[in-house]
């Protein structure tokens, strides 16, 4: 009886946590069904309006919507494959290479997760000033193509899934470095797939990469 009583429970605050998390995307749609003044409702309007075809038809003539959203899609497909690849370089050197300082470099790696995204913003307007790169797709890619937490979650994952002993008795064997590389690209592959369809740069690029030009 406790076990059903807990199960019940358990679905009822999935149930909750559920709603709570679709809501933001249901009052947007409501505010996108309405005029501008059910942003400013109180109590918030919750019933669908008839004006999401006025509110876009004005989205189309004051903005070029189209154009914004190519940009964005383009943006966030460069960035999603940039990060998937240098990421993957770095963590596989992290996780299966010995050099110099590996360790330090890694936690200094690391070390920036703890750094706002704020604080970057500014240096890196004033750089991309001083490159002459402002308003250009450049200046969105550029900075994003690599990223600790991908660094990071790419040599963790390298470092189970790639046995070191592989490198070891490929070289006893007789095997080349390209039948090496092949066997590590089929064992990384999965989290390649998962990195690419759930990168948080293809969700950041859709909402706040556009450029109108």
């Amino acid at each position: 009886m406790r076990g059903i009583i807990g199960k019940t429970l358990f679905y009822i605050l999935l149930v909750l946590g559920a709603l709570v998390s679709i809501f933001p995307f249901y009052w947007m749609f409501v505010i996108a069904t309405n005029d501008r003044g059910a942003v400013f409702h109180i109590p918030p309007m919750l019933s669908i309006g008839g004006e999401f075809l006025n509110n876009f038809q004005r989205v189309l003539e004051r903005t070029d919507f189209f154009r914004a959203l190519l940009n964005s899609l383009f943006v966030s497909s460069m960035v999603t494959v940039s990060v998937v690849f240098f990421c993957t370089l770095a963590g596989y050197a992290f996780a299966k290479y010995d050099f110099p300082l590996k360790n330090a470099l890694f936690y200094f790696v690391i070390a920036t997760l703890f750094v706002p995204t704020q604080l970057s913003v500014l240096p890196t307007y004033i750089i991309m000033a001083k490159l002459h790169w402002i308003d250009t797709y450049k200046a969105l890619i550029v900075p994003a193509m690599v990223n600790a937490f991908g660094i990071f979650w790419m040599r963790q994952y390298i470092s189970t899934a790639v046995h070191s002993e592989l490198m070891l008795f490929s070289n006893r064997d007789g095997l080349d470095y390209g039948m090496i590389m092949s066997a590590t690209f089929t064992a990384t592959l999965p989290l390649l797939i998962v990195f690419l369809l759930f990168s948080r740069w293809v969700i950041a690029g859709l909402t706040s990469g556009a450029i109108k030009s």
